[in-house]
């Protein structure tokens, strides 16, 4: 954030400081093993978050994912000898590239509060999934608690056993 308040600001590090954040921001709508989040499920969102959401995920998706699009722009020059003594065409070469950059200021705050929205209903899914196992684990003695795996969780590097996990 205190880089886009920079009169200085490195373009370069806004460019990689924004594809960050919409890969981070995208990654949880997209297909894959994790469960897929979907805007509509989020009930505080508005039509302005829906819009935004709808935005980042096209800027994700379209300057970033494939980026094949209108704000980025590529030239090869062909520099030519002009002297009235040329005998040949083309003397060099010279390119040109070009990358908008995808957020400014004020999306990257409206970003920020609709990842707050996210974060604030994510929580309370999580409690809502949680108060089922309160009374089975009221249920259980000291002893049954502590006798319960204690590891501390692995990262799945199986293939086959994160597709088990999602089958769940």
């Amino acid at each position: 954030m205190n880089e886009l308040d920079s009169e200085t600001s490195d373009p370069v590090l806004l460019d990689a400081l924004s594809t960050a954040a919409l890969v981070r921001y995208s990654r949880c709508f997209t297909s894959g093993i994790r469960a897929r989040l979907s805007i509509e499920e989020l009930p505080t969102a508005t039509a302005e978050d829906i819009e935004l959401h709808e935005r980042l995920r096209g800027i994700r998706d379209w300057h970033i994912a494939h980026p094949i699009n209108k704000q980025e722009v590529h030239a090869l020059y062909v520099i030519l000898d002009g002297s009235p003594e040329a005998k040949t065409g083309a003397i060099g070469f010279s390119s040109f590239s070009s990358v908008q950059l995808p957020l400014e200021k004020f999306q990257v705050d409206a970003m920020l509060a609709l990842c707050e929205k996210w974060v604030s209903w994510l929580n309370t899914q999580l409690i809502r999934a949680q108060e089922p196992l309160i009374p089975v684990a009221n249920g259980l003695s000291r002893e049954e608690l502590l006798a319960l795996p204690q590891d501390e969780p692995q990262p799945n590097s199986n293939i086959k056993a994160r597709r088990t996990q999602v089958q769940r």
